[in-house]
């Protein structure tokens, strides 16, 4: 198994529309455009994650961890007052997304950094050893080979596009992490 975040571009309209109605199995039929980022949203969360402090930092773990959702919730004791599967059936139905507001604020941060200079703090020993997903990072930057700069500097380019794309739009996204 491996894990993967797919973020989801959907209009206002259908976002309204999925808030009334929520089902995780209408995200993909609502949505008009996607981005998945396969075993790599953890190492560009972690290499963002040198670059931004206080609110801006917040906002960045916010890219592939909302904290808004749409569906059912749980109170704040959801560990004390719960039952294991209360709370997996809570993150089964739970669509946590982006507002616009946030986008536009993301996008303006990504756009803000240079991707050379991101990637140059790179340092695969440090991934592995603080348990950055796969926890098989290395050096080597053959073409067919993942897990490396080269991969981590296509998964940042693919998200500064993505983000600017839903800037423009002025829409939403839901973000789906899992195996």
């Amino acid at each position: 198994m491996s894990q993967s975040a797919t973020l989801y571009l959907i209009s206002n309209e259908r976002f309204e529309l999925l808030e009334d109605n929520p089902d995780k199995s209408k995200i993909q039929a609502l949505s008009y455009g996607d981005e998945t980022f396969e075993q790599t949203h953890e190492g560009v969360s972690f290499l963002l994650e040198k670059f931004f402090k206080g609110e801006d930092l917040t906002l960045i773990k916010e890219i592939f961890e909302p904290t808004e959702f749409i569906g059912e919730g749980l109170d704040d004791d959801l560990y004390e007052s719960h039952t294991v599967d209360d709370i997996e059936k809570f993150e089964e139905s739970a669509i946590y997304y982006l507002d616009p507001i946030q986008i536009a604020r993301i996008n303006v941060l990504l756009n803000s950094l240079n991707i050379s200079i991101v990637l140059n703090a790179y340092n695969s020993a440090e991934f592995n050893n603080n348990g950055v997903y796969p926890e098989v990072w290395h050096d080597d930057e053959s073409e067919s080979k993942a897990f490396n700069k080269a991969h981590l500097k296509e998964s940042l380019e693919s998200l500064v596009h993505f983000f600017k794309a839903a800037a423009t739009a002025d829409d939403y996204v839901l973000v789906s992490v899992g195996y």
